[in-house]
C-alpha cells in the first residue's frame, strides 16, 4: 500500500513533468502564454498575451485565492530573465513558484522556501530589485543618455540583467531559490 511519502513523489514527477511540457511547448510560441498550475501539476487556468505579455483580465488578477501557493509559468519570447513586472506579481499574488521559459530552450525559476516572512522579503526585493528609482540609478551608472529614441528599451532590459544577477547573488539570503535550468 503506497504512503504519503510515496504520493508527494509522484506529485513532484507529475509537476516535474507537466512543467517540462508546458515549457517546452511555449519556448517557440511568437505570443506570451501564462499558466497556473497547482502544486501537484494539475493546470489551473491558462491566458494568452501578445508578444510582450500576458493578457490576465482583471478579475483573475484580483482573485489572490485563485494564486495563493500555486505555480505561474509563462514564456518570454525575447528571452529574457524575469522581467519587473513578473516578479511584483510574484510578490503580490503569494505564488509559491514563478517561472518563465525562453527560445535558448532554458528556463529561470523563482521558488519561496518554506518558513519564508512575505512581508519583509517583498519589500527588499522591490526595494533592491524592481524599483523604478532603482532601474535609474542604474540607468545613470551606466551612463544611459536620456533623450535616446532606446532608452525606455535600453532601461527595461537593464532592470531585467539586474533583477538577474540580484537573484544570482542575494536569493539564498531571503529565503529564495532561484535557478536557471535546461528544458
Amino acid at each position: 500500500m503506497p504512503n504519503d511519502s510515496d504520493n508527494k513523489i509522484s506529485r513532484n514527477e507529475i509537476l516535474i513533468s507537466t512543467l517540462h511540457e508546458i515549457e517546452t511547448v511555449k519556448k517557440n510560441l511568437t505570443i506570451e502564454v501564462g499558466t497556473l498550475l497547482s502544486p501537484n501539476g494539475k493546470i489551473i487556468k491558462e491566458w494568452e498575451g501578445d508578444d510582450e505579455s500576458v493578457s490576465i483580465p482583471i478579475e483573475d488578477y484580483k482573485n489572490k485565492s485563485l494564486w495563493e501557493n500555486n505555480i505561474y509559468t509563462h514564456n518570454h519570447i525575447i528571452g529574457l530573465h524575469f522581467s519587473v513586472d513578473d516578479i511584483e506579481r510574484f510578490c503580490e499574488l503569494s505564488l509559491s513558484e514563478l517561472r518563465i521559459s525562453i527560445p535558448s530552450n532554458s528556463f529561470f525559476s523563482i521558488i519561496k522556501k518554506k518558513g519564508f516572512y512575505t512581508k519583509l522579503a517583498n519589500e527588499v526585493m522591490r526595494d533592491k530589485v524592481g524599483s523604478f528609482s532603482k532601474g535609474m540609478e542604474l540607468a545613470i551608472n551606466r551612463g544611459l543618455v536620456f533623450n535616446d529614441n532606446d532608452f525606455a528599451d535600453k532601461l527595461y532590459r537593464l532592470r531585467i540583467e539586474h533583477a538577474h544577477n540580484w537573484f544570482e547573488n542575494n536569493a539564498a539570503k531571503y529565503n529564495y531559490i532561484y535557478e536557471k535550468g535546461e528544458l
